[in-house]
């Protein structure tokens, strides 16, 4: 538990410098600075959303519909049903 609480107080730490160094870097410094750093953030978040969408997208043309997923599922249905009335019927004899 105590590594948890240094590794927390690093992440609070680190957390609040980069948003100083952001802070200045969009605000006080020099203007190419400014430019290159607003330029970086938005590439970043573009690039964050890009990639979620094609998680998503991956996402979606990969799962199988329900209708498969309800069909396997009535089959393990049935064979564990088989499975168990086995079971039951050895532990009566």
């Amino acid at each position: 538990m105590e590594k948890d609480k240094v590794i927390g107080a690093l992440l609070v730490l680190v957390c609040l410098v980069v948003a100083a160094f952001y802070t200045w870097g969009i605000f006080l410094a020099p203007e190419i600075i400014q430019v290159w750093l607003t330029r970086v953030t938005v590439y970043i978040a573009v690039l964050i959303l890009m990639v979620l969408g094609i998680w998503i997208g991956y996402t979606l043309a990969t799962t199988p519909s329900a209708e498969e997923i309800e069909k396997e599922l009535g089959e393990i249905e049935e064979k564990t049903g088989e499975e168990s009335e086995k079971n039951l019927k050895k532990e009566a004899k």
